[in-house]
C-alpha cells in the first residue's frame, strides 16, 4: 500500500494538551463565565438585560455572593496553576515554551507583512505562537489586576484604613474596565483565533480532547511538528472517514447546471454576491445597534448605529457582486464564492470602524488640549479627507483579507 493511500485511509492525532491542562482550562471557563455574568450587570445596571439577569440570580445580594464564589474559584485556580508551573516538569516546560523571545517579535513583523501582501509566507511557529503567548500573559496581568482591585472592592473599609480614598476609586474604575477588556478580548479575539478561523470553524475540539490532527500541527505549529512527527508514542492513528467522490472537471463530463450554462452561472453567482453584500452591513453593524440598546435603552443609538447600514448597502452590494463575479469567471465552487462575497462585504463595512473610532478618540483629545486647532475649518476638512481615504484603504484591505477567509469557510462547507 502506497504512503498516499495510507494517508487517505488513516489520520494521525497528536496529544497536545494533557488532562490536567484541560481541567484547568475548564475551571477557567467556568469561573470567568460566572464572573462576567455576575459582574457586568453592575457596570450596566440600567440595562434591561442586566436587570433580568439579576432577577434570575435572586437579587443583588445573591449576585454579589455568586460573584465572590467565582472570584474564589479563579484565585484558587491561579494558585494551583502557579504550583503546577513551578513544581511539575510539564508545567516548567510549558512556561518556558510560553515565555516571549526575540523570535516572537520577528514573527509579529513577518505576519503583519504577510497580511499586507509584503511577505510570501506566514512565520513558522513552535509550540505556541506569539498570539497564544500574548493571550497567556494577558490572563496573567489581567488576573493580577482583577484580584488586587477585587480585594479592595470586597473589603473597602479595611482598604481605606491602609490606603487613601482615591485608591478605592481607582480600583473600582480599573476593575470595571479591565473586566470589559477581558470580556471583549475573549469574545472578539480568542474565539476567532481558536474556534472561528477557517482552519477550525465551527469549533476546535482540542480544549476537550487535547488533540490536533497531523495537518493542523503541520500548518499551525510546524517547528514543533518537525520535532515530534517521528515519535510514534505521541501520536494516535485512526481510520479516516471515506472521501467524497471527486467533483467533475469542467469540460470533462460535468453535469452541474451552473457549469453547463456559463452565462446563467455568471448571473447567478453575481446576483448571490450582491445579495450577500446587502446582508453584510446588517451583520456588521447590527451587533453595534444591539449593544447600544443594551447599554443605554433610553438613548437614541439605534439611528446612529444603523446609519452605516443605509450608507454602505449599495457599496457593499457592488463589492459582493464583483467578488462573486471574479469567482464565477475563475469557475470556483458556489459556496466558496458566496462566503467569499459575504466576507469581502463585511470586511469592507468594518474597515471604516477601525479608522473612525480611533480618529474620533484622537479628535476629542485634540479638542480638549487645543480647542482653537479643533475649531479651525481647514483642519476639519483636512482631517475629514485623511480619515475618509484611510477608511477606504483599510476597508479595501480588510475586504481582500476577509474574502480569503470567507472562501476558505465556503470550501470547508462545500
Amino acid at each position: 500500500m502506497s504512503s498516499e493511500v495510507q494517508e487517505r485511509e488513516t489520520i494521525r492525532y497528536y496529544q497536545r494538551l494533557s488532562l490536567n491542562q484541560r481541567i484547568q482550562h475548564a475551571v477557567l471557563i467556568f469561573s470567568f463565565t460566572l464572573l462576567v455574568v455576575t459582574g457586568m450587570p453592575v457596570r450596566y445596571y440600567e440595562s434591561p438585560v442586566s436587570k433580568g439577569l439579576v432577577e434570575l440570580m435572586g437579587g443583588m445580594e445573591a449576585r454579589a455572593l455568586l460573584h465572590r464564589i467565582g472570584a474564589v474559584i479563579f484565585i484558587a485556580l491561579c494558585v494551583y496553576h502557579a504550583l503546577y508551573t513551578v513544581f511539575t516538569p510539564r508545567g516548567r516546560q510549558e512556561f518556558v515554551a510560553l515565555f516571549p523571545w526575540i523570535k516572537d517579535a520577528k514573527d509579529i513583523i513577518q505576519q503583519l507583512l504577510y497580511y499586507f501582501g509584503l511577505a510570501k509566507e506566514m512565520p513558522r511557529f513552535d509550540r505556541y505562537s506569539w498570539i497564544e503567548k500574548f493571550e497567556y500573559l494577558a490572563v496573567a496581568w489581567g488576573g493580577t489586576i482583577m484580584i488586587l482591585t477585587g480585594f479592595v472592592l470586597w473589603f473597602p473599609s479595611k482598604a481605606m484604613m491602609i490606603f487613601p480614598k482615591w485608591v478605592v476609586d481607582v480600583a473600582r474604575v480599573a476593575h470595571s474596565y479591565e473586566a470589559l477588556l477581558a470580556f471583549l478580548s475573549i469574545i472578539i479575539w480568542h474565539f476567532y483565533t481558536v474556534h472561528l478561523s477557517p482552519d477550525f470553524f465551527p469549533m476546535n475540539p482540542a480544549f476537550i480532547t487535547g488533540k490536533l490532527t497531523e495537518e493542523q500541527m503541520r500548518h499551525h505549529h510546524p517547528l514543533e511538528y518537525e520535532r515530534v512527527r517521528d515519535r510514534k508514542e505521541l501520536w494516535e492513528e485512526v481510520p479516516r472517514a471515506p472521501l467524497p467522490p471527486e467533483p467533475a472537471v469542467v469540460g470533462q463530463g460535468s453535469t452541474h447546471p451552473m457549469l453547463r450554462r456559463p452565462v446563467v452561472s455568471v448571473v447567478t453567482f453575481t446576483a448571490a454576491g450582491a445579495a450577500a453584500g446587502i446582508v453584510a452591513p446588517l451583520l456588521a453593524y447590527l451587533p453595534f445597534a444591539l449593544a447600544a440598546w443594551v447599554l443605554n435603552p433610553k438613548g437614541n443609538f439605534w439611528g446612529i448605529s444603523l446609519m452605516p447600514v443605509y450608507l454602505l448597502i449599495l457599496p457593499c452590494m457592488v463589492v459582493g457582486a464583483v467578488s462573486a463575479l471574479v469567482d464565477a469567471l475563475k469557475r470556483r465552487p458556489f459556496a466558496s464564492a458566496l462566503y467569499g462575497s459575504l466576507g469581502a462585504a463585511v470586511g469592507f463595512c468594518l474597515g471604516p470602524v477601525l479608522v473612525w473610532l480611533p480618529a474620533a478618540s484622537i479628535w476629542h483629545l485634540i479638542s480638549w488640549l487645543w480647542p482653537k486647532v479643533a475649531a479651525n475649518e481647514t483642519v476639519l476638512q483636512v482631517g475629514f479627507w485623511i480619515v475618509a481615504v484611510l477608511s477606504l484603504g483599510v476597508g479595501a484591505w480588510l475586504a481582500v483579507w476577509a474574502r480569503r477567509q470567507g472562501a476558505k469557510i465556503g470550501e470547508w462547507i462545500q
